[in-house]
């Protein structure tokens, strides 16, 4: 149980660090950039998608699209998931769960 609490931990401290860095990036960025989709001066910003080639960054309307990658892991529903086992296991067995 200890190690899969430590595991737990650990994958959630590296996805709140991500989330972290995320923010700081949008916020630099922002900086000399106007966030995606934002009206100016009365007028709405209109993206037109390329139909011919699917750009990546596209496919989302602000800077998300870097944290892409890490989203298509499912690390929300995989912590979700490892709690409810964990939470399962402690409790057929009569074991603790280590304290975070």
């Amino acid at each position: 149980m200890t190690l899969l609490s430590a595991a737990y931990d650990t994958v959630d401290q590296l996805r709140n660090d991500g989330l972290t860095t995320f923010e700081d990036l949008r916020i630099v960025f922002e900086k000399s950039r106007y966030p995606k989709g934002r009206s100016v001066g009365g007028r709405q910003f209109l993206h037109v998608f390329d139909d011919v080639k699917d750009h990546f960054a596209d496919r989302r309307a602000d800077l998300s699209y870097m944290l892409a990658p890490e989203d298509s892991l499912g690390l929300d529903r995989w912590l979700k998931d490892l709690a409810r086992s964990m939470e399962l296991y402690a409790k057929e067995n009569n074991v603790h769960i280590p304290p975070k």
